[in-house]
């Protein structure tokens, strides 16, 4: 493999074609602030993409440009701390999530190029922008492809390789692994960049002791994060038991994997001694709730996890185990799983899952001080949702507050007007400005057909 294929070594991305200033007029500012200041007809000023002021009140401040926010709220930009963007969705709804993983997720990894990669990525990261997300920790076999199509779209994103070289590991991704390696140490990527790469493994099972070990080694030496699976199903989390006789968290600890720049997807079946450790060590947790629903594999302990201090961030997972990438579902799918599951209302509230899907996130992936919220001095990611609809009135400050009701119950990714990335408009009036929209339909839909045509039907009726 000729060097140069993963990209993004040594450059600044991200910046160029933002505009000098940029004003949004008159929306309710929602700010996730650690106070979450909330501000009913404010005015936010973006220059050289990051937020320069905050005004509690409607002006003009005479910016190069200016985006009427009239009628809707701004939020900080939608962070999705677990994604696997694929070119394909929607395949074998009812089947468990081994025979799933095993006929699916493995054969697209075995079958597609990094041109198919750049293409499913593409898809994933049109789908996530137009919903609201402005910020995703993607998991892929064919980095270069998603790394790529993250940079053309104009997300921001944390690209992760899979390591996954135990002998029944299915997906075929160990194969880079090395070479990956060897040319980020050589090239790496600017710790400021808009996109950059991760390291990570797929399932614990799916990957040997040493080469955890490795990754934790070449994480900590490139300064850089770590991203993997963890307990999604009771079969995961038996795993090591069976095969090491420690917990889960435990192993991953003894393989130095665990600690601040870690972020562990599901975490559905824990101890509380593995709690504990998780806290302890500073690692952070991605939620998919809806996932985890659709694919029945366990409802992860969230209220625990945040009564102990673990960082928890919300994710999608991909398109392909989840169907869809609207992080408003998700944090719907969190209030509703914990409430039933504990039968209390108050199990977890609207406040705090939009702090999950905002601030939160920013810290689970190590970058509180820069997005996640809007606040003087950090990257200009937002959105513009529109409330000016039947299903997002009436609108109630005050006493009777119901904003983050409004937000988290009725509010869905197809409301979403604007998005702004690193200070650059991304989506206006819901159209996706950097990218050829339909001809990626297109694309896409040729790819699926021929990738799928190498794999074995089999479908529950």
């Amino acid at each position: 493999m000729a060097r140069g294929r993963f990209p993004g070594a040594g450059r600044l991305l991200g910046v160029s074609g933002v505009p000098e200033s940029l004003a949004i007029v008159g929306p309710t500012v929602v700010t996730m602030n650690r106070e979450r200041d909330v501000i009913d007809a404010g005015t936010v000023v973006i220059d050289r993409g990051r937020f320069v002021a905050i005004e509690p009140d409607v002006r003009d401040p005479h910016t190069d440009r200016r985006v009427d926010g009239a009628g809707c709220v701004l939020l900080p930009g939608l962070i999705n701390c677990h994604l696997h963007s694929r070119p394909g969705r929607a395949l074998g709804d009812g089947l468990s999530l081994f025979e799933w993983h095993a006929l699916y997720p493995d054969n697209l990894c075995r079958h597609m190029t990094e041109a198919d990669s750049r293409l499913g990525g593409l898809l994933a990261f049109a789908d996530s922008l137009k919903c609201g997300t402005t910020t995703v920790l993607d998991m892929t076999c064919k980095p270069a492809g998603a790394f790529a199509a993250a940079e053309e779209i104009g997300i921001r994103a944390r690209i992760v390789p899979l390591a996954a070289d135990a002998e029944f590991a299915g997906d075929g991704a160990c194969d880079v692994y090395s070479e990956f390696i060897e040319t980020l140490a050589e090239h790496p990527t600017q710790p400021d960049a808009r996109v950059q790469y991760w390291l990570g493994f797929d399932s614990i099972s799916g990957v040997t002791e040493a080469t955890l070990r490795q990754i934790g080694a070449d994480a900590r030496r490139l300064g850089v994060g770590i991203h993997g699976h963890m307990s999604e199903s009771q079969e995961d989390a038996g795993w090591t038991r069976r095969e090491r006789s420690l917990p889960a968290a435990v192993y991953l600890e003894r393989a130095g994997i665990l600690g601040p720049r870690t972020v562990l997807a599901h975490c559905n079946w824990l101890t509380g001694h593995e709690i504990a450790l998780l806290a302890r060590t500073g690692t952070s947790v991605a939620h998919n709730p809806t996932s985890n629903m659709k694919l029945g594999t366990g409802i992860a302990p969230i209220p625990d996890l945040l009564a102990n201090g673990v960082t928890v961030g919300l994710g999608t997972d991909g398109m392909l185990s989840n169907f869809h990438l609207d992080m408003f579902e998700v944090m719907r799918g969190a209030c509703l799983l914990q409430r039933i599951h504990r039968l209390d209302a108050h199990a977890l509230m609207s406040w705090d899952v939009l702090e999950m899907a905002t601030r939160a996130g920013a810290r689970a992936l190590g970058e509180e001080r820069e997005i996640g919220s809007i606040e003087i001095g950090k990257r200009a990611d937002a959105i513009l949702v529109d409330f000016r609809d039947v299903h997002l009135r009436p609108l109630v400050r005050g006493p009777h507050d119901n904003l983050a009701a409004l937000l988290v119950w009725c509010a869905r990714g197809s409301d979403v007007r604007t998005v702004i990335v690193d200070g650059a408009v991304v989506v206006e009036d819901r159209r996706l400005l950097p990218i050829d929209e339909a001809g990626l339909l297109s694309e896409i839909q040729r790819v699926a057909g021929r990738l799928l045509a190498a794999i074995p039907e089999s479908h529950p009726r």
